[in-house]
């Protein structure tokens, strides 16, 4: 199915047919790797910080 993306995107069609199978290779692991990563990273805190602002609030409950 790598031939598909011969020619597939306007921006590497004018390289050769190595390099337009090979920079979507590159893309997709940047795409799926790199910023899979950055984004796991990015919901994990929002879910830790949600925890944590629950945790807090059941503290001022029991205070309270």
């Amino acid at each position: 199915m790598e031939w598909g993306y011969v020619n597939h995107f306007d921006e590497i069609k004018d390289r050769s047919r190595e390099e337009q199978l090979e920079i979507p290779e590159k893309a997709r692991y940047e795409a799926f790797v790199v910023l899979g990563m950055f984004l796991h990273r990015r919901l994990h805190g929002k879910l830790l910080h949600k925890g944590l602002t629950i945790v807090l609030s059941a503290e001022a409950i029991q205070r309270a």
